[in-house]
């Protein structure tokens, strides 16, 4: 998304950089969400 030259032009540089950054904010979140998920199943059934 970010090295996508015609939606830069066709949306705008600043709003791609925000969307950019906001979706990866997403995604480290959601990462964040299953590790911990994942640790706390694995504390009950170990």
């Amino acid at each position: 998304f970010a090295g996508n030259t015609a939606l830069r032009d066709l949306l705008g540089a600043r709003f791609c950089h925000v969307y950019h950054a906001c979706k990866n904010d997403e995604l480290i979140q959601f990462e964040r969400l299953i590790t911990d998920t994942e640790i706390e199943w694995m504390l009950k059934n170990a």
